[in-house]
């Protein structure tokens, strides 16, 4: 008998769409496609075989790849959402020992990212809460220890998965606290670098290195 959830651990994280000219599957993670009219998915050849095959209103090659930088530009964040997602989608799977997620858990999610969840105040975005999962993986392993200890352990993975999702809900604030402080972090060192980019003498880095030269052919020279 075939263990579905086996295959489901077993199978690298992708995500595919379908290669309009081509009919192949694109992968996503590749970064090499074009989103033609919001919604068409090519591989990047493909998109260039497609729009030199046309016979009316045919583009010049520079305005084919204005497109492809427009496109790129254009769908960045589209793309980035839509692949944060399966990788979170499948992290829950494996996690929760679910193959095949029901529609119950896909609706509660496309409610807390499109922030229409009850009590959320704005939309979490699906990379925020999977890294949410992620780094409190150990402390919804001991809450359930927890509760296996007082003979109200979870064991069923949907029920578990909502069970955990909602001690999550509870952490927003503290994590949207913590993530703000690691940006300014973040900020605060590059402003610090940049600061001390602005006083090196560049000069006098370039005459020490002169004067090095100039020592070293001297020696040569002895």
């Amino acid at each position: 008998m075939i263990d579905v959830m086996e295959i489901v651990m077993s199978i690298e994280v992708k995500t595919t769409r379908k290669c309009s000219y081509c009919k192949d599957k694109i992968i996503l993670e590749t970064g090499n496609f074009v989103i033609y009219k919001d919604n068409v998915y090519y591989h990047y050849d493909c998109f260039i075989s497609f729009m030199n095959s046309k016979k009316r209103n045919k583009l010049s090659q520079d305005e084919i790849m204005d497109m492809i930088k427009e496109s790129k530009e254009k769908n960045s964040d589209k793309v980035k959402y839509i692949i944060d997602k399966n990788h979170f989608e499948r992290y829950l799977q494996r996690r929760y020992d679910i193959p095949c997620l029901p529609k119950s858990i896909y609706t509660r999610l496309e409610q807390i990212f499109n922030g229409t969840y009850k009590n959320l105040s704005e939309p979490i975005s699906p990379s925020d809460l999977f890294d949410m999962w992620k780094r409190k993986e150990d402390y919804l392993e001991k809450t359930n220890q927890w509760k296996i200890d007082k003979g109200e352990g979870i064991s069923d993975g949907i029920a578990r998965f909502f069970y955990d999702l909602a001690i999550l809900l509870t952490k927003l604030d503290s994590y949207k606290k913590w993530k703000m402080s690691q940006e300014i972090n973040v900020r605060t060192k590059q402003n610090i670098i940049e600061e001390n980019k602005s006083k090196i003498d560049y000069t006098k880095m370039y005459n020490n290195n002169k004067e090095k030269i100039n020592i070293e052919n001297i020696l040569e020279e002895i």
